[in-house]
């Protein structure tokens, strides 16, 4: 049994009464719901009315207000948006870290192995390179996602997320203590570390601008 257009219309207006108006979870939530009523109305035999009432309440206390410390407690929203936020930043926290410290051990490591004085400049140069580029496209990024008409849990996050990131790029900022010039060889691992961990941050910052660019050809019917 498949619900009426005007079935899945109502699901949509109580998801958005609700503030699911970001279109890729609500997306989802409506497929889930529009099965899970439909299997109601053939195993249980209810109308569709009650069949909805009664998958409503399985998601209730995912529509609750809710805040976490890692979004923010000033950030309040249904539950199932800010625990899809809170995912994101566990995400880009734990590859961040993880991305920092392989990229600061191996250069260390390149460093041993091989003469500095050969290269110094072009690597400098290099990581200086990706580090401005990636940081300026990232927060280039960050300032369309508030601009968007179209909002998506990917838009939310990136709205309320950089502004952190614009701190972090503020207090790791290694152009604040070498000036001009990026210097990479013979620097030490805290110093490798910092601006490898804000790299690989910009990088998530700008895939996840794209996932939600993909949202816009979401279609609820």
């Amino acid at each position: 049994m498949k619900l009426a257009a005007k079935e899945i219309q109502h699901i949509d207006e109580i998801l958005t009464e609700r503030r699911l108006d970001y279109i890729d979870l609500k997306y989802e939530i409506l497929d889930h719901m529009a099965n899970g009523i439909e299997a109601l109305m053939v195993n249980e035999d209810l109308s569709f009315e009650e069949a909805f009432s009664k998958e409503l309440k399985n998601w209730e206390q995912e529509f609750k207000p809710y805040s976490h410390f890692l979004f923010g407690y000033a950030q309040v929203g249904p539950k199932i948006v800010i625990k899809r936020c809170v995912n994101l930043i566990k995400q880009m926290y734990l590859k961040s870290i993880i991305g920092g410290l392989l990229i600061a051990f191996g250069l260390l490591c390149f460093f041993k192995l091989i003469p500095t004085g050969l290269y110094a400049d072009g690597v400098n140069f290099i990581a200086g390179f990706v580090y401005t580029v990636s940081t300026l496209v990232a927060l280039y990024f960050l300032y369309l996602a508030t601009k968007f008409q179209t909002k998506s849990t990917c838009q939310y996050f990136l709205k309320v997320n950089g502004r952190t990131h614009w701190i972090a790029l503020f207090l790791f900022n290694p152009f604040w203590e070498w000036s001009v010039k990026f210097y990479v060889v013979n620097s030490s691992f805290l110093d490798l570390f910092w601006p490898s961990t804000i790299i690989i941050m910009n990088f998530f910052m700008i895939k996840t601008f794209f996932d939600h660019k993909k949202t816009t050809n979401y279609q609820i019917v």
